[in-house]
């Protein structure tokens, strides 16, 4: 009798372990049917669709760049099919993009792969992150999520999602981790430059809001705000005839997971190179010259900057902004959304939990074995 429960307790055994990889290949499977959903779009781009703004993201390499961004509104905005960012209309991204700038190597990664931009600080050199080579770690028809890895060993993670449903609680969450998978900590920054575009109009006006029922002046005018002190920022067209007003995160909304990260600089300067460098011809470092840049036949741009530290081995840098409130009437006070997933990266990749319960279950498994064959002995 005792043989013939330990010959079942162990048969169990090898069961439950000869399960592992058949369980982990089909959670490797929905990973893999997750990752390859496809919404609207043509070629490499992706689009996320809430129907109150559409989020265009570049998925082919050799192209624009492979994480540069636009965004329009959609079919049930008050304004369809309106710029938010430049070419968003007409679902182009290309003008707008990410820089990781490392200042232990002296390399600026960039989203665009645009050989025009130069490094803005001598002896630095440009990388066109299409060159990495990059995986869709997660992708649904509100979120996707980019990973690249850079010759230094960084992980790096561009995490755009389009939360809420309605023109009030509408909001685009861009948010890039960068884990160091060096063996040495590393200093680097991280900087997002943001193409505004309303109706046509490339010179867009600025102002920040001081709190959530203050507003400060309009500019059109280049403008630097070190550590900015006001909650978030607006811009339209025109403010005497605006078609939508936009909103930016500084500290607010801070109802939702992740918070914004308030930037160390938000800089409201030129976009392109008429009549001098703008914001999109610098990898990192600018200097405001105070152009007018608002108006018909102007160009301007936000850039956010999350100035260089110094990161330990395994160590993350996290950064998160939203645009929020895109509408034809001013709607300043952030509204509360379902909560964004945000977070640590590792709790947002799949599989990670699946394997660590199968892996528990195994262990609680062989326990139980050992304890049952000491009993029986």
């Amino acid at each position: 009798m005792y043989k013939k429960i330990l010959a079942l307790i162990i048969v169990s055994v090898f069961l439950t372990i000869a399960l592992i990889p058949e369980a982990l290949t089909q959670e490797n499977d929905k990973k893999e049917e997750r990752t390859l959903i496809k919404t609207e779009g043509s070629g490499g781009t992706i689009v996320l669709n809430n129907t109150i703004l559409k989020v265009f993201i570049q998925n082919e390499t050799g192209s624009t760049g492979v994480g540069t961004y636009t965004i329009a509104t959609a079919e049930n905005h008050p304004t369809p099919n309106e710029d938010v960012f430049f070419a968003g209309a007409a679902g182009s991204p290309w003008s707008t993009y990410t820089t990781i700038h490392v200042v232990s190597t002296k390399r600026d990664y960039i989203t665009s792969t645009d050989t025009g931009i130069k490094p803005s600080i001598s002896g630095y050199t440009v990388v066109h992150m299409d060159d990495l080579g990059h995986i869709i770690v997660l992708q649904t028809d509100r979120r996707v999520m980019i990973k690249w890895t850079t010759y230094e060993g960084l992980e790096v993670y561009q995490d755009i999602e389009l939360l809420g449903t309605t023109v009030e609680d509408t909001k685009v969450r861009i948010s890039v981790y960068v884990k160091n998978n060096n063996e040495s900590s590393l200093v680097f920054g991280i900087r997002y430059e943001w193409d505004i575009m309303i109706d046509g109009e490339d010179g867009s006006w600025f102002r920040p809001w001081i709190d959530l029922n203050t507003p400060g002046t309009w500019t059109n005018v280049e403008t630097q705000y070190d550590n900015p002190q006001f909650v978030f920022w607006e811009t339209t067209n025109d403010p005497a005839s605006p078609v939508l007003f936009e909103y930016g995160s500084v500290s607010e909304p801070s109802t939702l997971t992740p918070i914004p990260t308030p930037p160390d600089n938000i800089t409201f300067a030129a976009w392109g190179s008429n009549p001098s460098e703008g914001l999109y011809d610098c990898t990192w470092n600018f200097t405001v010259q105070e152009r007018t840049i608002a108006g018909p036949g102007l160009d301007s741009a936000v850039a956010y900057f999350w100035m260089p530290k110094e990161i330990p081995p395994e160590g993350w840098y996290n950064v998160t902004a939203y645009l929020f409130g895109v509408s034809p009437t001013p709607t300043p006070t952030p509204t509360p959304t379902v909560p964004s997933v945000g977070g640590e990266v590792e709790a947002q990749l799949p599989v990670r939990g699946a394997e660590a319960l199968i892996a528990l279950f195994a262990v609680l498994a062989i326990l139980a074995a050992l304890v049952a064959i000491r009993r029986l002995s």
